[in-house]
């Protein structure tokens, strides 16, 4: 039997953030989902539901959480600062670690692995990246140019000049820059595994050299699988990846396992 809890958790005197946590009778671990910045939350959110509903069945607590901000969470796009979101991320794992001492999994999807700092990966046991992005200057550009490409030339405005308007979001400056200047790049000291899961046309073909560039800058400190399934969040209906949650669900338990 899964309880399913959702509610507002306060994280401030004046914002609370939306969070669904479920939780199975027999818990063997905590997952803690993490959604990539502004459109991947929108285009990833079936993915870590259907991801959450198949772990808890399988001994997990899941966690899915909106930033401050984002989503059903309070708070504006505009007010938002970069270490609000950490911030986010830390409090969330500091409750599973007053839980009990079972072992934590983030998973992080796209651009939530610039959210991931040493600090926050030593806190916890696992990591998964689904199709990471794990450059803040690459993401940015990405962010820039879908926008262009949105029929008008106007999608990236400043609006201010501490605010500019990107894709829809009204995004301050200081944010855009401090998302710029992050890199993902866990230390060599960190001993904490993470798991790169890259959706891939055929696992046979080679990688694209900058994926393969950025993969090799760290996976010393982790390993790569390759899935073969069609890049769900590009798709103009909803696709479920069935694979990559399988592969998901089948590293969370051997590390959980070993543990």
């Amino acid at each position: 039997m899964v309880t399913t809890l959702a509610e507002f958790l306060p994280q401030n005197h004046t914002q609370s953030i939306f969070r669904i946590v479920r939780t199975p009778a027999l818990v063997k671990g905590h997952v803690l989902f993490l959604q990539g910045l502004f459109e991947e939350l929108n285009v990833n959110r079936h993915a870590f539901n259907q991801a959450s509903l198949i772990f808890s069945r399988n001994g997990f607590t899941t966690t899915l959480f909106d930033y401050v901000g984002t989503g059903d969470s309070q708070g504006e796009m505009g007010d938002v600062e970069f270490s609000q979101w950490t911030q986010n991320i830390t409090s969330q794992i500091s409750l599973l670690r007053n839980k009990d001492d079972k072992p934590i999994t983030i998973i992080g999807f796209g651009s939530a692995a610039l959210l991931l700092d040493d600090e926050i990966i030593s806190s916890v046991d696992h990591v998964q990246l689904w199709h990471p992005e794990v450059a803040g200057t690459r993401f940015i550009k990405q962010m820039e140019r879908l926008a262009l490409l949105n029929i008008a030339h106007n999608d990236v405005t400043a609006t201010s000049s501490e605010h500019k308007e990107v894709a829809g979001y009204e995004v301050s400056n200081a944010l855009w820059e401090a998302i710029k200047a992050v890199k993902f790049s866990p230390s060599p000291s960190n001993k904490v595994k993470v798991t790169w899961f890259e959706c891939v046309d055929n696992k046979d073909a080679a990688l694209a050299k900058v994926r393969e560039r950025q993969q090799n800058q760290w996976l010393d400190n982790g390993r790569l699988i390759l899935i073969e399934e069609q890049k769900y969040w590009l798709s103009s209906t909803l696709v479920v990846p069935q694979h990559l949650i399988a592969n998901s669900l089948e590293s969370l338990l051997g590390d959980t396992e070993n543990d």
